[in-house]
């Protein structure tokens, strides 16, 4: 019966994404089908797929979006009835995301994510890199280890549709409350160890609540153990499960001041960029961010996010100069809301993409 519940539910999807194509209007700029790799609120694929296929619609393209859960002869279908001018493969987690697939179509690749250091990973990223027109990197860090394979590669950051909330507390009347917002805190191990030496000592000055955000049920007793010291130091400790992306930005409107380490020691950490930022700065979250990856090219220290060192002294002082002035704190607040909704939204993303989908329409990929 499960089986045929699947096998239902994969043609009512495919149905739908046909019932999409028949109501969209004639094309202004171009035919795309994106293949996002999940289908996970919050995820990438919601970020740099199906949010940036429906806001190109609305900037003139003919966009489809193919839902993570179809099979290779229904994404070959829709395909042979869009009859796209480009493919847009988003992340190359999932099997059937792959350029071969889809004949003489052109495919731009995109990736936010280091997997390409991942020797599980390794081989697909390079095939999808290779065998596209052209690539899209979150970072810059990540479009140095893509262009190897195809030099035609364009660095987008990845935007969020989510906006500030206009029944949101301002800043500066928050309580003093300090988040880590990750989607899997305890699978980044040198981060999590920064954040714990940062809260315990920012704690022997200042008192605060702490939120920590992605901690799964099946990791509650490493949770525990994580934050027992922390408790222990007298710090309010709240835990949020995973959920939804909208109300997991809304919770964050209690928030003062959010951590945002990036420690390079590790390479997969280096391709990291703005993804985890975007429901601070919709939240008008205070940012102290690491002074690496891509950080520097948005934030100016003490104007739009704070920028700190690898040290945990230079974190504190961050944390505590935005605790300690809740009015300079709303001004570097009001500074990045205006940089936020000017270069890290859905649409200015969905505008650069465009550009390098328009650019690949006609071109094929490289030899391997």
């Amino acid at each position: 019966m499960a089986g045929l519940y699947s096998r239902v539910g994969h043609q009512l999807r495919e149905l739908l994404v046909h019932g999409r194509r028949f109501s969209q209007p004639g094309r202004r700029l171009g035919r795309v089908v994106v293949f996002p790799s999940d289908s996970a609120s919050g995820s990438a694929s919601d970020l740099r797929a199906f949010a940036i296929a429906s806001e190109l619609r609305r900037q003139g393209w003919r966009s489809v979006c193919v839902p993570s859960q179809l099979g290779l002869n229904q994404r070959l279908r829709i395909v042979k009835a869009e009859r796209p001018d480009v493919i847009l493969i988003q992340q190359s987690r999932h099997p059937l995301n792959r350029p071969s697939y889809y004949g003489g179509t052109p495919c731009v690749f995109d990736a936010d994510d280091a997997d390409i250091l991942d020797p599980r990973c390794t081989d697909a990223v390079i095939e999808c890199c290779r065998a596209s027109a052209s690539v899209i990197a979150g970072s810059r860090y990540l479009a140095g280890l893509f262009r190897p394979y195809n030099p035609n590669v364009e660095v987008v950051w990845t935007g969020t549709y989510l906006r500030p909330w206009s029944r949101s507390t301002p800043s500066a009347q928050r309580d003093p409350v300090v988040a880590w917002a990750h989607s899997e805190p305890l699978g980044y191990p040198a981060e999590a160890d920064l954040v714990r030496k940062v809260v315990l000592r920012l704690a022997e000055r200042n008192r605060f609540t702490f939120y920590v955000y992605g901690v799964r049920d099946e990791h509650q007793a490493r949770s525990d153990d994580y934050l027992a010291p922390i408790q222990a130091a007298g710090v309010p400790v709240r835990v949020f499960r995973p959920m939804p992306y909208a109300r997991f930005a809304r919770t964050l409107n209690a928030v003062a001041v959010g951590l945002h380490p990036v420690c390079v020691s590790s390479p997969f950490s280096r391709g990291k960029s703005f993804g985890k930022l975007l429901a601070y700065l919709a939240a008008d979250v205070a940012i102290v961010a690491s002074n690496a990856v891509d950080h520097p090219l948005f934030f100016r220290h003490g104007d739009n996010g704070m920028l700190a060192g690898d040290d945990v002294d230079s974190w504190v002082d961050c944390c505590e100069r935005l605790l300690n002035d809740p009015a300079g704190r709303e001004r570097i607040v009001e500074a990045g809301r205006v940089d936020f909704l000017r270069r890290l939204t859905t649409t200015r993303a969905a505008e650069l993409v465009g550009l390098q989908l328009e650019s690949s329409i006609g071109l094929r990929a490289r030899p391997s």
